[in-house]
């Protein structure tokens, strides 16, 4: 295979300092042409710097490394990577499983239905909150015609 890169820069001459320079110059390039545009902000004479790097590999040295029926290695490297990737993948279905599960709206005990208002409360735990993790938070409500008893949040429970 081969691959082909191009660049393009505009330059300004700087004569107080006497060096081409980048400065106060935008270099506009279309990918479908070779023009390029250079927009400054200054009268100075202009130039285009372009630089091109060509590199070319020929891949059939390398296809013998990458044969399974020549190296077992490729093989060996596949067959691990098989037995490492399955156990993982169900280890994190399972604690995904878990993860969902505390999700879920755990009710206080002495919550009624018929109450006139019910409340939604989200309590986050921390970023790296274990599955297996248990919390117990205080909570009580102001309104305008008055406060609730304290009431526990606690989970598991």
């Amino acid at each position: 295979y081969s691959l082909t890169v191009g660049s393009s820069l505009c330059l300004s001459w700087h004569g107080q300092q006497g060096v081409w320079t980048h400065q106060g110059c935008r270099t506009q390039q279309t990918e479908t042409s070779q023009a390029v545009t250079c927009s400054c902000y200054h009268l100075r004479p202009v130039t285009v710097s372009q630089q091109q790097i060509q590199s070319s590999h020929d891949t059939a040295a390398l296809d013998q490394f990458l044969s399974v029926s020549r190296n077992v290695t490729v093989l060996g490297v596949l067959i691990l990577l098989l037995v490492l990737c399955i156990p993982g993948l169900v280890w994190c279905k399972r604690e995904d499983i878990v993860s969902e599960e505390n999700r879920r709206a755990h009710y206080l005990s002495d919550n009624d239905p018929s109450d006139s208002c019910l409340y939604n409360v989200c309590i986050h735990t921390g970023l790296c909150s274990a599955a297996c993790m248990t919390a117990k938070v205080y909570i009580k409500l102001c309104g305008e015609h008055g406060a609730s008893q304290t009431k526990e949040l606690k989970v598991p429970g």
